[in-house]
């Protein structure tokens, strides 16, 4: 056989076992970004004292964009000075 093709067939070869190679170590990448983003969610809903159900209620509606967030009320200082005058 021509040496030429005997040379692409192996790198062909070599190449295609790069390639799986990567798109193992691409899969091992996106899972452990996955599994730090669960977490993320994980503590942001801890912080906020959310339940697991109140968490996944307030992506839900989030994602649908239909989540609306109450006006704070001023502080309760600034309340009372509105008043005094």
């Amino acid at each position: 056989m021509n040496p030429k093709i005997d040379k692409l067939a192996r790198d062909i070869e070599k190449t295609e076992k790069k390639i799986a190679d990567l798109q193992k170590k691409l899969e091992l990448f996106k899972e452990e970004k996955t599994r730090l983003e669960n977490e993320d969610y994980g503590d942001i809903g801890r912080d906020f004292h959310l339940t697991p159900k109140e968490l996944a209620e307030f992506l839900k509606a989030h994602r649908a964009g239909t989540l609306t967030i109450p006006e704070a009320a001023p502080p309760a200082g600034e309340q009372e000075a509105g008043h005094e005058e």
